[in-house]
């Protein structure tokens, strides 16, 4: 699925604002016949009148739009939204502002088409399949059937205006191909590629295909279909964004390029910017840390012990300190000094190894049916604290702050719709239809606020975002001057959200003897891998939202981090220091300091120099008891 970027424009935050955007990442735009453009950002629908500059947002309530798709009257736009991390399919009636949903349906990619004649649409998706085929739904009745079932998969359906032909994108191992359906004619390949092909388009008179080709950078391609056929570049903008060239006549297109929507004659080489104003209004944000919260202890031991290792890594710096003593009273770190002789105190000397703060997934998901064993799973792969909605949250923790069955320490997060007076999560999730009187109930019991999106994170002044959704990123790695404003107001925390199937390192994870063993609590289905790029922003582990098994979910987002380009002290920080602050916990998690959780994870090696050494755990402290990888593995069985 494509991940739909978002590019914004930050005022002051002291008080409230307009925020005014005039670019944004990987627009996805259409045009219908009459002029009007349509097209996705921070989230939302926005409509461009026929020679206006100024956007009017839609009503799309809660949901977080992508590639909007004009009906053949103009009168009804298909769109994605994401729910629960499905891709959706949508109709948006422009006039009555209705919304219907098509929930049955999961898509395998973002990308929807309309039929000519306006009653159906054609979608990708593996409903039936491992590998995506091609379907149609039918508007009227909901009924859905398939229309490709091909080995590889099939994406990116587009019609003629005529309907009587149909051209999409076939993949399969690492050839692709635009294979066309006639009319009464079996399907044929146009072209095979050895690069990705994207995106194509019908010219209105049928007379070419417009289509997107990856080499390196993005090129609009035509394929005129004369005979022979003729394969030629039709636009070559420095960034060009993944969406189909959407025609207005035969003559005139538009497509999204360099953060801006632009506009080109067929017959002349230079295109022009389409000017737009989207004008929101934002409330004063919290960025940074939650207000601070004490954390209960619960069934601390009751003995002082030492442990001796190399180095130690507490966060908040590039380096590390070398041949620590980490003295532990409890369930606490009572002090960090240099070794020395300990008398009679019980030391454990690990040697070559480095001290890290235990591993926080600050947004987790747990399967419904979970028992007491799994706690020692997610123990042996690092991960001492996770935010989870499960339902025994407090039933687990009594169990898993022990010695017999030690698991992660849950915190409690839950949605805004269920949350209540009296309530006291640690995070609440939050949409742009939240109530603001329970906003302000979250923020009064100290509640970190979690935005699903940059439209929501701007409208209600929450404190973190889901970076995955909003991560600044164009086709080509570029940062438009929108970025380079809210970058220099930051720093921001975005939950991290990255890991998917194409991450590097992810597919040895199954190889984990945790991987076997975690079977047992249903096989997810992982996304595709979004993307962060570094910056100023600061990296909050969150893992829900990849929908790997619970525990490589987490360590898969650590994988995600770093194949971005992200050092070693950052990702550990992601997932100790910013997780521990966003949740006001600072100083009591997240650190190996005097005073914080003796929660450490004890790695194999040295995780600022390799990043094989974040996850080579070799031991973990959980709530002031020590306990080896392995034994923990063995408990669990």
């Amino acid at each position: 699925m494509r991940v739909s970027l978002l590019v914004i424009l930050l005022l002051p935050l002291a008080v409230r604002a307009d925020v005014v955007l005039s670019e944004g990442t990987n627009l996805s735009v259409d045009v219908a016949a009459d002029g009007r453009i349509i097209f996705d950002l921070l989230g939302g629908l926005w409509l461009l009148p026929d020679a206006s500059s100024q956007a009017q947002a839609l009503s799309t309530g809660r949901l977080r739009v992508f590639e909007p798709r004009w009906s053949p009257d103009a009168e009804r736009i298909a769109f994605t939204a994401e729910r629960a991390g499905q891709a959706i399919i949508h109709v948006y009636d422009v006039d009555s502002e209705a919304i219907r949903s098509f929930e049955s349906i999961r898509l395998a990619a973002a990308d929807i088409a309309w039929h000519p004649d306006g009653t159906r649409l054609t979608f990708s998706s593996a409903v039936s399949a491992v590998e995506a085929d091609i379907h149609e739904v039918d508007l009227v009745t909901g009924l859905t059937w398939r229309l490709t079932s091909l080995p590889g998969a099939e994406t990116d359906p587009a019609w003629s205006d005529d309907g009587r032909s149909l051209v999409y994108v076939h993949r399969i191992e690492d050839e692709w191909s635009l294979k066309l359906r006639r009319f009464g004619e079996p399907d044929r390949a146009l072209i095979v590629s050895e690069h990705p092909l994207s995106s194509p388009s019908w010219r209105p008179d049928g007379s070419l295909i417009s289509y997107l080709k990856h080499d390196g950078e993005i090129r609009v391609h035509m394929l005129i279909l004369s005979d022979p056929m003729l394969d030629r570049e039709l636009v070559a903008d420095s960034d060009i964004f993944d969406t189909p060239l959407a025609w207005r006549d035969r003559r005139n297109f538009i497509y999204a390029a360099n953060g801006s929507i632009k506009r080109r004659d067929f017959s002349s080489w230079i295109p022009r910017n389409v000017p737009f104003r989207a004008e929101i209004t934002r409330e004063p944000v919290a960025a940074g840390a939650a207000p601070s919260r004490t954390l209960t202890s619960l069934n601390a031991p009751d003995k002082e012990w030492v442990l001796r290792v190399d180095r130690a890594y507490s966060g908040g710096t590039r380096g590390h300190q070398s041949s620590v003593d980490i003295l532990i009273r409890g369930g606490s770190i009572a002090a960090v000094e240099p070794q020395r002789d300990r008398g009679t105190l019980p030391v454990i000397d690990l040697g070559d190894v480095t001290a890290v703060p235990g591993y926080i997934d600050a947004y987790a998901a747990l399967p419904d049916a979970v028992d007491a064993s799994l706690g020692p799973l997610l123990l042996s792969l690092g991960i001492t604290t996770m935010a989870s909605q499960h339902q025994d949250i407090d039933a687990l923790n009594a169990v898993w702050s022990g010695s017999g069955t030690p698991g992660p320490r849950l915190l409690r997060f839950q949605s805004l719709d269920t949350f209540e007076r009296g309530d006291e999560p640690w995070l609440v999730t939050i949409d742009a239809d939240s109530d603001s009187e329970s906003i302000r109930e979250a923020r009064r019991v100290g509640a970190a606020l979690l935005a699903d999106s940059w439209q929501t994170f701007l409208s209600v002044g929450a404190s973190l975002v889901i970076g995955s959704q909003s991560s600044p990123a164009s086709p080509a790695g570029r940062r438009y001057k929108d970025v380079e404003l809210a970058t220099q107001r930051g720093p921001f925390r975005f939950v991290s959200a990255m890991a998917g199937l194409a991450t590097p390192g992810v597919a040895a994870l199954a190889s984990l003897r945790q991987a076997k063993l975690l079977k047992r609590y249903g096989e997810n289905s992982p996304r595709e891998a979004a993307t962060l790029r570094p910056g100023s922003s600061q990296l909050v582990l969150g893992s829900l939202p990849n929908r790997f098994p619970p525990g490589l979910a987490t360590i898969a987002e650590l994988k995600a981090m770093t194949a971005s380009g992200r050092p070693g002290h950052e990702v550990l920080d992601a997932a100790g220091r910013n997780a521990a602050e966003a949740l006001g916990l600072a100083g009591q998690l997240g650190a190996i300091q005097a005073g914080a959780a003796a929660d450490l994870v004890i790695l194999a090696g040295d995780p600022l120099a390799s990043e094989d050494a974040l996850t080579s755990v070799v031991a973990v402290v959980r709530n002031g008891r020590f306990f080896s990888a392995v034994g923990l593995i063995d408990r669990a069985k």
